[in-house]
């Protein structure tokens, strides 16, 4: 198999423009994808967003959370053992050596394959490490000093899994001079934040609950708002007070709602309203409308499949 996917390598190695001044940084956002090989299963994608799947992917990018990633559709006639490379522009360190290869991957999926990393120059192909099986639902930093002579390509081989849970992402991937960082807790809200991290290693701790001091089950020990605070709304006379209790599914942008009469919209909740952090959760509004009055509620889903198309059932409540 490595005499083969060696005959397949070769060939892809030409030398078009070399990059010789350092750091190089490519994080997808201009769209710009990397070489594809034209010898395998199929092609690397540019996505924003989650992955057409649930339980496999991200629900966005590394730089941003709302940018674009470069990833391996394990649906379809993907998965099992298929085979997806793709190359970054050739490299030459040899005037500048000691540089070091940093990236970010996303490999979450009960059925996850391997992510090869390996270089690629005009003697062969040489692997730097493989990555496999499930990583949980998470950016993970990977970090490789990288010894080469002569001008090289850095491969980026995905293998996929037993099934369709086995979409891979990388993103930001840069070549540079070496730098240190420190694991740690790096957000503020976390009660383990670490002021000295550089690197994000998903050790903070969250604690769900209502973060409003105003709210009637205010929790001080709280530092995730997950929509269940409760307030004491105060309605006018003649009207009365509702309560709508959305569970949001695994897509919450595209849900929508709204309570009217014939001649008033007394709450109106657009798309994108919701994110993708609050999947899961139940968000309370409440609402005033008025007595002896005919009002009607709908709930839309912009992709039309409901709100209960992914792993997480979603639904609503309205009580007076």
């Amino acid at each position: 198999m490595k005499k083969l996917l060696l005959l397949l390598l070769l060939p892809i190695f030409s030398f078009g423009q070399v990059i010789n001044t350092f750091p190089w940084i490519h994080d997808f956002e201009t769209g710009v994808e990397l070489e594809q090989d034209t010898n395998d299963f199929g092609n690397w994608i540019l996505q924003q967003g989650p992955t057409s799947s649930f339980n496999t992917g991200p629900s966005g990018d590394h730089t941003t959370g709302n940018g674009i990633y470069f990833y391996v559709e394990s649906s379809g006639q993907n998965y099992g053992g298929k085979v997806f490379t793709t190359y970054t522009p050739i490299f030459d360190i040899s005037a500048t050596p000691g540089k070091v290869l940093s990236f970010w991957y996303h490999m979450y999926g009960g059925a996850m394959g391997d992510l090869e990393i390996g270089m690629l120059d005009v003697n062969g192909y040489t692997p730097i490490d493989t990555i496999s099986g499930d990583q949980s639902n998470q950016w993970y930093f990977a970090y490789y000093p990288l010894v080469a002579t002569t001008p090289f390509k850095i491969v980026f081989k995905g293998t996929t899994g037993t099934s369709y849970t086995s979409d891979m992402c990388i993103d930001d991937i840069m070549v540079s001079d070496p730098f240190s960082f420190v694991y740690g807790c790096m957000d503020t809200v976390s009660s383990n934040y670490d002021s000295t991290a550089t690197i994000d290693n998903g050790s903070c701790i969250y604690v769900p609950g209502c973060i409003d001091p105003n709210a009637t089950n205010y929790n001080p020990w709280a530092n995730v708002d997950n929509g269940s605070c409760v307030s004491s709304v105060a309605c006018n006379p003649g009207q009365s007070l509702i309560d709508v209790a959305i569970t949001l599914d695994n897509w919450p942008g595209e849900t929508s709602w709204l309570i009217y009469s014939a001649t008033d919209t007394f709450a109106s909740i657009p798309t994108n309203t919701y994110n993708y952090t609050q999947t899961g959760q139940t968000i309370h509004t409440q609402v005033c409308i008025p007595v002896g009055d005919s009002i009607m509620f709908t709930i839309n889903d912009s992709y039309g499949d409901g709100i209960g198309g992914g792993s997480v059932l979603g639904g609503c409540f309205v009580t007076n």
